[in-house]
């Protein structure tokens, strides 16, 4: 492989790692919202 191959190839795994953890931290910062409001709604109780 040349250095531009290499280099596509590496912004190429950048990018879907960048994707991934995009969904992961939308994942759990619903997960938190969730159980932030669960939370809220026990404490009225």
């Amino acid at each position: 492989m040349n250095d531009a191959k290499i280099a596509i190839k590496l912004t190429q795994l950048a990018t879907e790692l960048a994707i991934s953890t995009k969904r992961s931290l939308e994942k759990c910062t619903r997960e938190i919202e969730e159980s932030y409001h669960l939370f809220l709604s026990s404490e009225k109780k």
